[in-house]
């Protein structure tokens, strides 16, 4: 599961650092697990890790053991993650506070549509089975007849959880990019964290749909906006499968430094085999 898969539902329901950093645990060590089973098909492996110039003190670097990896990063990964937690945690005050903010102009039951839309929204994030469904179901419709409003029909975060809905409940990819484009569209003035969301989310729509070069194009214009971690490393995807593999390893070299766990993730994935 590519981080993207996750992270907005994970601003939605965190709420402490120790079970964000748990949780990257896990994915780090099934990563890991992945690295070994995928690793036959890494030709350009050695050169990959000499290319990158990886100079970590704490970690000999054995291609061939991708588990003793893990355990030598022990150190840096465990203070990377407490980092990414609690950038989650800010992340989410944010997000909250944009939508706050964009409810401002609504009317008294043009405002209750939307609250109650959020509130199933949330709900449905923290739960499974068929109440998942029917809260997915529920938010879907009040967010719909939100955008019924001409207020409400230009609320970028209303867009996006459409969006997020459409992909995530209804498996409508085509439908989703849509939403997407259109969240990002009417973020693109105030280019704050919906829109780098909209813009991440809408390269990944993309790339779902084979449309790479669509998706190579969209993340550059989101790594223009925002150097993270994550968007670089969905850059050096995308560069990757489009054949820019120069810029795929300069930006994989970045990560790197950035978060030295990147070097799990990076053979793991199978967006960066040769």
């Amino acid at each position: 599961m590519r981080a993207v898969d996750s992270h907005y539902h994970l601003y939605i329901i965190a709420t402490n650092s120790d079970d964000l950093v748990d949780l990257q645990l896990i994915s780090l060590q099934a990563e890991a697990n992945r690295m070994q089973v995928n690793a036959e098909h890494y030709t350009r492996a050695e050169q990959l890790l000499s290319d990158v110039g990886l100079v970590l003190g704490e970690l000999d670097v054995s291609y061939s053991e991708p588990l003793a990896e893990v355990r030598g990063l022990r150190k840096s990964v465990s203070i990377e993650f407490n980092e990414v937690a609690e950038g989650v945690l800010r992340q989410q005050q944010i997000l909250a506070d944009i939508s706050t903010r964009l409810a401002k102009p609504y009317e008294d039951g043009l405002m209750e549509l939307r609250n109650e839309a959020n509130k199933w929204l949330d709900s449905g994030m923290s739960r499974t089975g068929r109440d998942r469904q029917e809260d997915f179901n529920d938010a879907m419709r009040l967010f719909r007849a939100t955008i019924s409003n001409p207020i409400g029909n230009q609320d970028y975060v209303v867009w996006f959880n459409i969006g997020w809905l459409q992909w995530k409940h209804e498996k409508n990819l085509a439908e989703a990019t849509e939403s997407f484009y259109r969240a990002s569209r009417l973020s693109s003035a105030e280019a704050d964290l919906y829109h780098l969301e909209s813009l991440r989310h809408l390269a990944y729509m993309k790339y779902l749909l084979g449309d790479l070069q669509g998706a190579y194009e969209t993340q550059t214009a989101l790594k223009a906006l925002d150097q993270s971690h994550l968007t670089l490393f969905d850059a050096a995807r995308y560069a990757s499968r489009t054949g820019r593999a120069d810029e795929s390893l300069e930006l994989l070299e970045t990560c790197i430094k950035m978060r030295p766990g990147t070097i799990i993730s990076m053979f793991a994935e199978y967006d960066f085999r040769s």
